[in-house]
């Protein structure tokens, strides 16, 4: 089977007072062609597809034609959540009509245990959420910290795993030992923001977003795709 994981698009933003949309563009259509070329059984972007919960309407329409491109022309299913960026109900509006033609979306916990079946494959999505989000969905005043919210999402999906199938996590969130740079938006204030590789154990692969270095953790098992444009000078050397 083959993946092609993504993330962070970050459509909209602007760098120094310049608008990036240009060169998103121009990336996208790169990506398009790719994907002519590469055939994937599926593609996952990991969150962040824009850079503000209120994106403009030319950052809306650009990602909607890159989207249609690539599941509607080129037919290709598509896994998407979203990440700390996004604004959840405008990039879930009309999710349930979407999934007729296997476009994906995923932006709250009401779905964590009930994974995107695919080729036999099992996907498990955990959109970004911060810890009141997570507090409030499990009604727990215990949890304080992304760690023990992410621990609660994951305790939640373990009875579901199909231990004979292969189960994959897309999530949006800091692993320890992962490498920020400048671009990336803190993911808490004032508690720990990133969680351990060990609370993932259960899953085969785990495809992540919000890092915009690509890279992996724990032999090749938990993965960033990394940014499709650079947008510091902390991540110039990304390739």
């Amino acid at each position: 089977m083959k993946i092609i994981h993504t993330a962070d698009w970050h459509l909209g933003k602007i760098l120094n007072g310049k608008q990036l949309l240009e060169d998103q563009a121009y990336i996208l259509d790169m990506f398009v062609e790719k994907m002519k070329e590469e055939e994937p059984d599926i593609i996952v972007i990991a969150g962040d597809l824009y850079d503000t919960t209120y994106p403009s309407k030319d950052a809306i329409m650009l990602l909607e034609q890159a989207i249609g491109k690539l599941n509607l022309e080129l037919r290709i299913p598509i896994i998407m959540i979203s990440g700390n960026h996004d604004g959840k109900e405008r990039l879930n509006y009309g999710a349930s009509w979407f999934e007729h033609n296997q476009l994906f979306i995923r932006t709250d916990f009401t779905s964590i245990n009930s994974p995107i079946e695919i080729n036999g494959v099992n996907f498990y999505t955990l959109p970004y959420a911060t810890v009141s989000e997570m507090k409030h969905y499990f009604e727990d005043d215990t949890i304080e910290t992304h760690q023990q919210g992410i621990t609660r999402c994951i305790e939640t999906i373990a009875p579901e795993i199909d231990e004979d199938a292969v189960n994959i996590l897309i999530s949006h969130l800091t692993v320890q030992g992962g490498k920020t740079s400048d671009s990336e938006r803190p993911l808490t204030i004032g508690t720990v923001e990133s969680v351990q590789k060990g609370v993932f154990d259960i899953f085969d692969y785990v495809m992540l977003g919000h890092l915009h270095h690509p890279f992996s953790i724990e032999d090749d098992k938990i993965k960033y795709s990394g940014s499709l444009l650079q947008y510091s000078f902390s991540e110039s050397w990304s390739s």
